[in-house]
């Protein structure tokens, strides 16, 4: 008896350790759009995250082929074995992984950002005023929606066609049990988006302590042109006019991606957004060699970063672009979100011993300015 429970106690152990030091592999290669390179990346990690960065980086077009479940000390393995040219090792993980494989030159880029608005929103910002003029002209209203069914309807109408039409394979909607508890809990409401005699949006607003979170949203039928019409906006607004109402001053406004191109990043940041928090699970991107794809990739892919704790901006760029004190400012303010502790310009190309450039006096203390070759081999330090 004693043997059996300690070989089920072993058993769970190999399991648990296989959990955290194994995991799917993918070998992944394509073209980036609008680019004749080819970039070739070996993905360790779970499938949906993977379908992300895939896209991302190569659009719709990209081969994948599945090496199985792997242990992470054979990374390098696989990439020496394969004849491919790899250009980037990207590892999905959490801060153990970084503390067991991050170098230096490497990044650990959180899959998610969390943010918060404060309310009431700042109605003399130029998006705030756009947003509210494009309710006005589609006559969009809202109710609270209480019934069971509106709830069902929402989720199986609106939040699942929306979420596979706009996401694709990197979708995640929610599982509809998490919605029923917090129903029957009490612990959330639901907001139905109104054109109209018809209801084209909803969203669902979840409570977590004194912090309100803009939860689930959903188009009908996952139509885009319901987005044109300004559904998602409407959901914002219609959101914080009701968390105001009843004597909230800030709302959580979900996760984004943490790149800073990402669409619903930067309408989250013209809206005032502010970043408090990122999820533990993240990217760990260890470039392999230094090729012009992998410039290519890193100058069209800004990014946010963990470095000592704190969230950090990476803007690589070619070295004509940082000559004047002003391009660095326009720069450094087409990016910056609140919550961001800094930024690193990564600059390629010229002498950089010749060339110095100096940080402006309004950036002095926000930016650092480095030699993107040096990170990444193409000129020794």
């Amino acid at each position: 008896m004693k043997n059996d429970k300690f070989q089920k106690l072993t058993l769970k152990i190999r399991r648990r350790l296989a959990g955290k030091f194994r995991a799917m592999a993918w070998r992944l290669s394509g073209r980036e759009p609008q680019s004749d390179n080819n970039l070739s990346i070996i993905y360790f990690g779970g499938e949906s995250q993977k379908n992300y960065l895939a896209q991302l980086v190569f659009g719709d077009s990209y081969k994948e082929s599945y090496d199985g479940k792997k242990w992470f000390w054979e990374i390098y393995k696989i990439a020496k074995n394969n004849k491919d040219d790899h250009s980037l090792i990207v590892i999905e993980g959490s801060d153990l992984h970084r503390k067991l494989y991050e170098e230096d030159g490497d990044f650990f880029i959180p899959c998610w950002v969390n943010g918060e608005l404060d309310i009431p929103l700042d109605t003399r910002k130029k998006h705030i005023k756009g947003d509210l003029r494009s309710i006005r002209k589609n006559k969009l209203e809202y109710i609270e929606a209480n019934e069971p069914n509106l709830f069902h309807h929402f989720y199986h109408e609106m939040h699942l066609p929306y979420v596979t039409r706009r996401f694709g394979n990197t979708s995640l909607p929610l599982g509809y049990n998490g919605i029923k508890q917090a129903i029957k809990t009490g612990t959330c409401s639901l907001l139905l988006i109104k054109k109209e005699n018809e209801y084209i949006a909803g969203e669902l607003i979840k409570y977590e302590g004194d912090n309100p979170k803009l939860w689930v949203f959903g188009v009908k039928d996952g139509d885009p042109s319901y987005l044109q019409d300004g559904a998602l906006t409407a959901a914002y607004h219609f959101a914080c006019a009701y968390l105001k109402d009843r004597g909230y001053k800030s709302v959580n406004v979900g996760g984004s991606r943490a790149f800073l191109n990402d669409g619903v990043l930067r309408y989250k940041k013209t809206r005032g957004m502010r970043l408090v928090d990122k999820s533990k699970i993240g990217f760990l991107i260890k470039p392999l060699s230094s090729s012009t794809v992998l410039k290519e990739f890193f100058l069209k892919n800004p990014f946010i970063h963990v470095h000592q704790g704190k969230l950090y901006g990476a803007i690589f760029i070619n070295n004509e672009e940082v000559c004047l004190n002003k391009s660095l400012e326009k720069l450094v303010k087409h990016y910056s979100i609140q919550g961001i502790s800094g930024f690193t310009i990564y600059r390629f190309g010229g002498d950089q011993k010749e060339k110095v450039i100096e940080v402006p006096p309004t950036l002095v203390g926000k930016i650092t300015i480095r030699s993107a070759d040096r990170l990444l081999g193409f000129q020794q330090a």
